[in-house]
């Protein structure tokens, strides 16, 4: 069964939909807080297993 690649719009409603705020770009990096947690996604597009890996690191559902 093949995993569902995110689009990047799809991406950053997963991340804000689950309590995250954007805070600042550094370096090619947009970084979200949700309170003391810092998310860091890959500016222009993250891969898809490392996206996965953070869904699950943060326990981000899929939200739209």
């Amino acid at each position: 069964m093949k995993k569902k690649n995110f689009s990047r719009r799809e991406k950053l409603l997963i991340v804000k939909n689950n309590g995250f705020v954007y805070d600042h770009s550094t370096g090619g990096h947009d970084i979200y807080v949700r309170g003391s947690e810092k998310l860091a996604l890959v500016a222009n597009e993250t891969n898809p297993l490392i996206f996965r890996r953070l869904m699950k690191e943060f326990n981000l559902k899929e939200v739209y």
